[in-house]
């Protein structure tokens, strides 16, 4: 019927806002013109059956990232520099136990299919495979570089993630998504040259590695350099070798930066192991740490590790201990002081005295209620304040 300006108000705020006179008896309906003006802000929640439905979409989206098998990374070869006057070394393949030798073979024959080993004949270089059955039954086969190429080769040297650097990027974060690469290393191939350096002696033969192995030294420096290149113009992600975070303020935003990791991904040739992947979290685990929209702290399975640490009976155990306690370091108040009667005992000249001073500062630790560091955004400079009881 026509329109009509209004005094509007809304707590603190006031505006003359337009009115639209329709004919009709249904209700009235507030406009999107009046939510700026009035400070109104819409807050979308995605319902679980939508969600997962939004999660589905997405991996039909990108169904080459979530694929089965390995991928392949589309960009430039890794390629091992030599050290000079550095001589081949060929050694012996090593012997398997009876009771894994047909684990170990079929293990083998998988990766030659797959094209991750190559059959090859008389080669310069041989590194003996170490071959570890796995938690669930399944066989693991490893090169020992250790005596071989990793001497041999240039470090290749890039600087890898540290808690500080994440923790710090990822306040503000409201919830989040962890992505993780389906066997990381092996998705980058290796030139022909540095192929033939990694061959080993298997006890099916000589065999060259087609991909980047685990248990060469400069492996995750070279895995770690091309995917901070991959991502690191993409705000509120984090990436350290094969897990990525992915952080948003709202779910938008978190949405918006999902979809474009996933797509670099794609363009790059490589996969994700799905079953491993959390999407839309209110927390997640990174680092050893619990990350949420308050904060971070420690994960509950090292926490109740600390509380359940026997006494230890001597220096080396002593060391394990405090190996844990100081991974957390930052949430042990007063760390320093509460630590000082055990680190008392690791001196070069103590002898071992397990005394009351020491089951005391002990104790102390272990009944310590976890600290959390919550978020501070509001100074750049400082990320995050502690907040619990001290122990002492």
């Amino acid at each position: 019927l026509g329109s009509i300006t209004v005094s509007a108000a809304r707590d603190s705020r006031s505006a003359k806002l337009k009115l639209l006179v329709a004919r009709g008896s249904g209700p009235s309906l507030l406009g999107r013109n009046w939510f700026a003006p009035l400070g109104i802000s819409l807050v979308y929640h995605l319902r679980e059956k939508d969600r997962k439905g939004h999660i589905a979409k997405m991996k039909s989206d990108f169904a080459e990232v979530f694929q089965e098998g390995l991928g392949k990374y589309k960009g430039p070869t890794v390629s091992l520099s030599v050290l000079p006057d550095v001589e081949p070394k060929f050694m012996k393949s090593r012997p398997v136990p009876f009771a894994l030798r047909a684990k170990a073979d079929a293990e083998i024959r998988r990766l030659v299919k797959d094209g991750l080993l190559e059959p090859v004949a008389d080669p310069k270089w041989t590194t003996p495979l170490v071959c570890v059955l796995k938690r669930d039954g399944s066989m693991r086969v490893c090169a020992d570089y250790r005596a071989t190429v990793n001497p041999a080769i240039s470090n290749n040297v890039y600087p890898l993630l540290t808690l500080d650097e994440a923790f710090a990027a990822l306040a503000g974060g409201k919830c989040f998504t962890r992505l993780d690469l389906r066997n990381a290393y092996l998705q980058r191939p290796v030139d022909e040259a540095s192929s033939n350096i990694l061959t080993v002696n298997t006890p099916l033969g000589l065999h060259r590695v087609n991909r980047l192995p685990f248990g060469l030294k400069s492996a995750p420096a070279i895995f770690q350099r091309v995917m901070v290149s991959l991502l690191m113009d993409i705000e509120g992600v984090q990436v350290l070798l094969d897990d990525i975070l992915i952080s948003g303020s709202s779910q938008a935003e978190h949405w918006t930066r999902v979809y474009a990791v996933l797509q670099r991904l794609k363009e790059a040739g490589l996969r994700l192991k799905s079953e491993k992947c959390i999407f839309e979290a209110n927390e997640v685990a990174f680092l050893g740490h619990k990350i949420s929209p308050e904060g971070i702290s420690p994960t509950e399975d090292k926490v109740q590790a600390i509380r359940k640490a026997p006494a230890p009976q001597n220096k080396a155990e002593l060391q394990a201990f405090l190996g844990l306690v100081n991974f957390y370091n930052r949430f042990v108040p007063y760390r320093a002081n509460a630590l000082a009667p055990l680190y008392q005992l690791l001196k070069d000249n103590a002898s071992w005295k397990w005394g009351t001073e020491q089951k005391n500062a002990f104790q102390r630790i272990k009944e310590s209620p976890p600290l959390r560091y919550l978020w501070r955004t509001t100074t750049p400079t400082d990320h995050w304040r502690s907040v619990a009881m001290p122990c002492l």
